[in-house]
């Protein structure tokens, strides 16, 4: 599970109790696999081509920027629905 994940887990759903989501879990777990799976590949093809390896690099960068977007959009809905509940109990 990557550090981040981790952290996010403990220091924000453990320390409010709050149940940890099972997508987040889940998330978690697959997190590092995925991202292996898909860059070796690429990795192994663009070896010893420093200026494929640079691009290759940069698409990296913009990928995981735009993955921890979407991933903070969900835990922010997931703030909300929490947020909603305690109103209404």
């Amino acid at each position: 599970m990557s550090v981040r994940n981790q952290r996010l887990l403990k220091y924000f759903f453990d320390v409010r109790n709050l149940k940890r989501p099972i997508w987040l879990e889940l998330h978690a777990e697959l997190e590092v696999d995925h991202f292996l799976d898909a860059i070796k590949p690429a990795l192994i093809h663009y070896a010893g081509d420093s200026t494929k390896t640079v691009d290759l690099i940069q698409a990296v960068k913009h990928s995981i920027d735009r993955h921890i977007g979407y991933f903070d959009q969900m835990l922010h809905e997931y703030e909300s629905q929490v947020s909603m509940f305690w109103r209404a109990v």
